[in-house]
């Protein structure tokens, strides 16, 4: 869209020059009586509908042909992730040395590395809350505000989600996952132009009545510095994460944004 955007921009002197023209129709030349403004915008509706008709006739004509994977090769191989050159062919030319990031640890036979928990707290006469974490990632030296997650160590996706929640945490979560959609989660992905790193999500229900999760306890790695934070689920989300992020000094997950933003657009517009 941007390059058909220049290339109408490109054109726009000659277009003029066409309207100054003998060779201009009668018809065009009386759309110049509207003010050059008006005569501008018909001249790029034109050209949209011309640049749409042309794009319509390539896809019919194959040219926008399949990428190809050529192949791929280790640069690096680490214990917990991977960098990759990776060569491909697109629309005939080909391209050499892509890097790439892959993780080391994903389990054989599952599409996926890791799973994403959206855990409710809920307690007798309190509204539910959402809890979040704020995890130390060196790369960034901050505490970043996520939703708690990690990577899969066996192929049961819900358990993995409890495990996960539990380690970082401290709740411990009811069996049976809550039901937002008719579907499993697909794989997602968060940075697909550089890896193929990807998650599934599962939302579970703690029940804060419960003795075990009056008092959680973490059980964390040596790598984890984690705080955990329970948050209201409401239209204004997204300025308690903002106003969390402010006061310790947080950042925050695109993850997480996205999420808050999504029931705050819900709550807000009720849609």
């Amino acid at each position: 869209m941007f390059f058909a955007i220049k290339n109408i921009i490109n054109k726009l002197p000659s277009y003029i020059s066409q309207a100054k023209s003998s060779t201009f129709s009668k018809q065009r030349k009386s759309s110049l009586n509207l003010g050059s403004t008006e005569f501008l915008t018909q001249r790029l509706l034109f050209s949209f509908s011309k640049m749409d008709n042309q794009q319509n006739q390539d896809i019919k004509n194959n040219q926008y042909s399949q990428p190809k994977r050529l192949g791929e090769r280790d640069a690096f191989v680490g214990k917990w992730l991977k960098m990759k050159y990776i060569d491909f062919e697109i629309r005939g030319k080909k391209i050499e040395n892509y890097e790439s990031i892959e993780r080391t640890t994903r389990i054989k036979n599952t599409p996926y590395d890791g799973v994403a928990t959206f855990a409710i707290i809920k307690k007798d006469n309190q509204p539910s809350k959402l809890i979040i974490i704020a995890n130390y990632r060196a790369p960034v030296d901050k505490f970043v505000l996520e939703i708690p997650a990690g990577l899969m160590d066996t192929p049961d996706l819900v358990q993995n989600a409890i495990r996960e929640l539990k380690e970082e945490t401290g709740y411990t979560a009811e069996e049976q996952p809550l039901k937002v959609s008719n579907k499993e989660s697909p794989p997602t992905y968060t940075d697909p132009w550089r890896s193929c790193s990807c998650t599934k999500s599962v939302f579970l229900e703690v029940n804060g009545n419960k003795q075990e999760n009056i008092n959680p306890k973490q059980d964390l790695e040596d790598a984890e510095s984690i705080f955990v934070h329970l948050i209201d689920i409401d239209e204004n989300i997204t300025d308690t994460l903002t106003t969390l992020a402010e006061k310790h000094g947080y950042i925050i997950s695109s993850t997480l944004w996205c999420f808050a933003q999504g029931i705050q657009f819900a709550k807000t517009f009720q849609v």
